[in-house]
């Protein structure tokens, strides 16, 4: 499931973000992680595409990616606690249980 899936979302999203969704619902994940990473480097605010991007490559394996991308998506909003959440996962994946705890802490303090 995409972090950014909302709805009435799909309307007011790039073009390149629409392909990424086509993609990730093929199951291309790494080619659905380029199109929203693509989508984001366009439009630096475009938080939903960096968080699409970061779950992509998470379900791709590749945590480093994802990690950069969802630090850049708290960059611009700090108080999400789901992306707070999958910076947790994609720590815990990589290995790293200290960043693990401190984004799941985050989490949990940002959802109160």
């Amino acid at each position: 499931m995409l972090l950014a899936a909302a709805p009435g979302a799909a309307a007011a999203r790039s073009a390149k973000a629409l392909q990424g969704e086509a993609l990730w619902h093929r199951g291309e994940l790494e080619r659905a992680a380029r199109e929203y990473e693509a989508a984001f480097h366009a439009d630096p605010a475009d938080r939903l595409s960096a968080l699409d991007a970061a779950v992509a490559w998470r379900e791709a394996e590749d945590q480093v990616r994802a990690r950069r991308l969802l630090e850049a998506a708290l960059k611009l909003d700090a108080s999400d606690p789901d992306a707070w959440s999958a910076l947790g996962w994609a720590a815990a994946r990589s290995g790293d249980a200290k960043e693990a705890r401190r984004a799941f802490a985050a989490a949990l303090a940002v959802d109160r």
